[in-house]
Formats: C-alpha cells, sequence, structure tokens
C-alpha cells in the first residue's frame, strides 16, 4: 500500500504588477571566464517572467546588490524578493539593504528547492543553453554568451503566461534580426492592461493545475505546535569515511519555536543540548519534520537519532517544475 506524502502545495498570489515580486539566484561556480566571472545571478520577475542574467565573480552580498541596484534603476525597487538561503541572501548586509530599500525578503524553507521553482526552472533553462552555445568553444568564454540566451528566454512563449516575457513586460515583441531583414513591424498592443489580465488569468489557472496534481497523492500535514520535540531529515551525509547507508536518515532533537503557516515552521536547537557552535535556527517544511518520539539523554552523538524503533521513514523531496510554488515563509524576526 502506498504511503501518502503529508504537505500541501501553497501558490503564491501573483499581483499584476511587473517586479512586485523578484525570485533570484546564483548559479555556478563555472570556469573563470576571460572576464573574471564564475557565477550567474538569475532575476526573475514574478509576474511577467521577465529574465535577468548576469555573469558575476563571486557570490558575496556586495557583488549581489551591486547587480540588483543596476536592475532597479532601471524597472525600480520590488516589493518582495524570494531566495535560497545561501550566504549571500542570509548576511547581515542583505538584510541591510532590504531594510534601507522596504523590500520583504522572503526566505525558502532549508532543502526545499522547489519553493523557489521560478528561478529554479530557468537555471535548467540557462544551463542547457550554455552547453550548446559552448560545445566546440573555449569555455572561458561562456560569459559572452549569456546576453543571446536572455534573449531567447525572454521572446518565447511562456508554459504559464502563453505570453513572450516581453510582450507582458512591454506589451510588444521585440524586433531581432530577422524582423529587420524582412521589414516585420512588431505591432505594439494598445491594451497593455489587457495583456496583463490575460496573463494573470493563465497564471492562475496554471497554479490550480498544479496543485491540484500535487496534491493528490498528499494528505495534510500533521500540525505541531512551540514548545514540541522534533527531527528532521538529514541533508548532509558527510560520511568521514564512514559508510552512509548505517548513517541516520534523520537528526535531533529539535524544538518547534513558531509555527509559520504554510506547512512551515521555525525550528531552533534545545537550548543546553547542541555541542554545535552555530546553533540551529531556521525554517523547515513539515515534510522534512517528524515527532521525537523519546530522547535518550544517554546518547553521546547529538547528529545520531536514537530511536531505532521509530515507524517514520525518510521522505524525499519533490522538485516540482511549476514556477508558481509558494512553500516560503519570511525569514522570522
Amino acid at each position: 500500500m502506498m504511503r501518502h506524502k503529508s504537505g500541501q502545495l501553497y501558490p503564491i498570489q501573483k499581483v499584476s504588477i511587473p517586479f512586485h515580486t523578484i525570485h533570484i539566484d546564483h548559479l555556478g561556480p563555472f570556469v573563470k571566464s576571460k572576464n573574471g566571472n564564475a557565477y550567474i545571478l538569475t532575476l526573475v520577475d514574478g509576474f511577467t517572467k521577465y529574465l535577468f542574467v548576469r555573469a558575476v565573480k563571486d557570490t558575496k552580498t556586495k557583488t549581489t546588490v551591486k547587480v540588483l541596484l543596476n536592475v532597479f534603476y532601471d524597472f525600480g525597487l520590488p516589493s518582495r524578493i524570494i531566495s535560497d538561503r545561501g550566504t549571500s541572501f542570509t548576511s547581515a548586509a542583505f538584510k541591510s539593504f532590504c531594510d534601507t530599500h522596504g523590500i520583504k525578503h522572503v526566505l525558502n524553507a532549508v532543502a526545499c528547492p522547489r519553493a523557489n521553482g521560478q528561478a529554479e526552472r530557468y537555471n535548467q533553462t540557462i544551463l542547457s543553453s550554455l552547453a550548446k552555445y559552448s560545445d566546440g568553444e573555449d569555455e572561458r568564454n561562456w560569459d559572452m554568451s549569456l546576453g543571446k540566451i536572455q534573449w531567447g528566454i525572454n521572446n518565447s512563449i511562456n508554459s504559464t503566461t502563453q505570453k513572450t516575457a516581453t510582450e507582458a513586460l512591454f506589451g510588444t515583441r521585440l524586433r531581432d534580426g530577422l524582423s529587420n531583414l524582412l521589414d516585420v513591424n512588431n505591432e505594439l498592443n494598445p491594451n497593455l492592461t489587457e495583456v496583463r489580465q490575460e496573463v494573470l488569468a493563465n497564471i492562475e489557472s496554471s497554479q490550480a493545475k498544479q496543485k491540484q496534481k500535487y496534491d493528490q497523492n498528499r494528505i495534510p500535514a500533521p500540525t505541531y505546535k512551540a514548545g514540541d520535540l522534533i527531527k528532521i531529515t538529514r541533508t548532509n551525509f558527510n560520511n568521514k569515511g564512514n559508510s552512509t547507508k548505517l548513517m541516520s536518515k534523520f537528526i535531533g532533537p529539535y524544538k518547534i519555536a513558531e509555527a509559520l503557516g504554510n506547512d512551515r515552521y521555525k525550528v531552533v536547537d534545545i537550548p543546553g543540548f547542541s555541542k554545535r557552535k552555530n546553533k540551529f535556527d531556521s525554517v523547515v517544511a513539515v515534510d522534512r519534520i517528524r515527532p521525537w518520539i523519546s530522547i535518550n539523554m544517554a546518547e553521546k552523538n547529538y547528529d545520531v537519532d536514537p530511536v531505532a524503533n521509530s515507524s517514520s521513514s525518510s521522505d524525499s523531496e519533490s522538485n516540482n517544475s511549476d514556477n508558481e510554488l509558494s512553500q516560503s515563509q519570511p525569514e522570522p524576526k
């Protein structure tokens, strides 16, 4: 009998305003280019799906903020930024940047790539495109192809919106070399509001279908309250020369500090229990949480789950392809 996974899908409610919400992510490292670049910073507008692809030398917050400001000077400040928990985005400097500009920063739950599916999906497209452009070429010139890749993605029909990103943003498809050779006029849609209403309707329809598909084999998640003792699935299998097959799939115990909604919980270390220097304090999705059945105080290794008779088993993270997945929560303040 198939065991249904817990936790359902909570799509992000879309606002029909370009650059209200942007999704950001780093891709790399790549071979250091002749220009000194080793990473790609991607920015995706959550509504129009317009993509920015920028080659960067590193993933430091200072570099990230510089790229963001260059985009914001042209298109305005977003109300919300969604990102993973890379060090560039969790630093005090990035928090200060967002606070200074009145931007709400939403951090994904730990080890939950589907929460930023908008950026993750584009990353796969960028990688496959880079591989094609770099085939037979000097790999140190990989960053020279990013402009072509960005243009191609932004001028292709998006499966969710049923429009090109440029059409949703500017009301017209951008001209290319073929348009000039054939003297084709790309007409401007006089009713951009109507275009964006169509985009919003298509997004909402896609979200509904994705939620139905995602939820059909899942059950409502168990609920936890502040103070509950739990364990979470292990994401780092640093075996130090030992077999990973013998390592526990869970680590703990931890404590629920706060229920955040949308099947997300703030999880922290139990005071006085952990021997680690860096205290655990993060947001975890419910499908990575199990109750801590009992605590064996004689257990010497904090990172090994002493509950041998627990009936729980590890659920693999499903990486949904939908661009519109929410499953994210603001970093608790």
